[in-house]
């Protein structure tokens, strides 16, 4: 795989914390991460983040009107 831009390594950070990245993608991520410090400040960031949320998600729930105005929200901004 070819070398990944800082864009498309945002665009992907999720999905590769998550570990739902091919093996040649994550590859190609974690290339680019040891090479930009912005995107491995950001990943880590992004990781601890993902680490605290998901630590709290068993003890409290999401009110179902916050998630809908939260989805709703998503998906307009998916339309700009």
């Amino acid at each position: 795989m070819s070398q990944l831009t800082c864009e498309e390594v945002v665009e992907l950070l999720m999905d590769f914390l998550k570990r739902e990245v091919p093996p040649e993608v994550a590859q190609a991520m974690q290339d680019h991460l040891d090479e930009c410090r912005p995107c491995e400040q950001h990943a880590t960031y992004e990781s601890r983040f993902v680490l605290i949320v998901g630590n709290s998600l068993g003890k409290e729930r999401c009110p179902d009107a916050l998630k809908r105005r939260l989805l709703e929200t998503l998906a307009r901004e998916r339309e700009e």
